[in-house]
């Protein structure tokens, strides 16, 4: 059986800012119907992977293959309502010819918006709901999204996951809201250190009980390691450190964001 392409794929990434790489050799791979979540530090080159990814930056050196017959969209930050008289006429400027105009208007009541609004009006929170009304709205074959659960409430945040699993499209996912990307992803790619990322299946859960297993093995391994008078001594126990470290950056991070 033949295998389809994948949409969407990042072959060696390179980029670097003031000598110092950013990223690594990044690979990263997107099935249809794939979700996947980007895991890292703040700095890690997360959010610069995702505009790589929409086409809005380029790497030093690599390759990006983006399918020619997919629909991309990307959550933008900071909105531009320019032109636009409202919310509605804002959020259905990314519908295509095919698309259902009544996305627009279930989106919007969901994201408690009226369409009626003068963009021009609306809070920071509110424009990146409209940004994010706009961007599912055509339900696109490739979804970019950087922390769409910010300044959304608990009921919101529900609803949005279901929106998600349920979507067709493919999603490459930025949070720091843990339970939101475990209800969501289907694989999670980790920033391990050294500018470099790993991909593991499942979600971050998952990630961590994976990763946790390998560092015990490790350490078991490093004693007999060092009485054979192998090479590589201590190498388990430096790699399990090194993980613990990864791990307890991320949870201080997760229990920052959570309060």
């Amino acid at each position: 059986m033949t295998l389809a392409p994948p949409i969407l794929k990042l072959d060696d990434i390179h980029l670097s800012f003031g000598g110092a790489p950013l990223l690594n050799g990044v690979d990263l791979q997107l099935e249809p119907g794939e979700r996947v979540c980007l895991v890292g530090r703040n700095g890690s080159g997360k959010s610069t992977l995702l505009k790589m990814a929409a086409g809005l930056a380029e790497p030093q050196s690599g390759e990006i293959f983006r399918h020619p017959s997919s629909t991309i969209r990307y959550l933008n930050q900071a909105p531009d309502f320019d032109g636009y008289k409202t919310v509605e006429s804002y959020a259905a400027a990314g519908l295509g010819p095919s698309d259902d105009p009544y996305r627009v208007t279930y989106l919007l009541e969901h994201l408690g918006l009226a369409g009626d609004q003068d963009p021009a009006s609306l809070s920071g929170g509110e424009a990146r709901r409209a940004a994010l009304a706009r961007v599912l709205a055509p339900e696109p074959d490739i979804l970019l999204l950087d922390e769409p659960t910010n300044h959304l409430d608990l009921p919101t945040i529900e609803w949005l996951e279901g929106e998600l699993v349920k979507s067709k499209s493919a999603l490459i996912l930025i949070s720091h809201d843990r339970r939101f990307l475990d209800n969501v992803v289907t694989s999670t790619i980790v920033y391990e250190g050294d500018a470099r990322w790993r991909e593991y299946e499942g979600s971050v859960q998952d990630w961590l009980t994976q990763s946790k297993r390998a560092a015990a093995l490790q350490a078991q391994a490093a004693p007999k390691a060092a009485r054979q008078g192998a090479g590589g001594r201590g190498d388990g126990a430096a790699q399990a450190r090194q993980g613990d470290r990864a791990r307890g950056t991320l949870a201080a991070l997760w229990r920052h964001r959570a309060a």
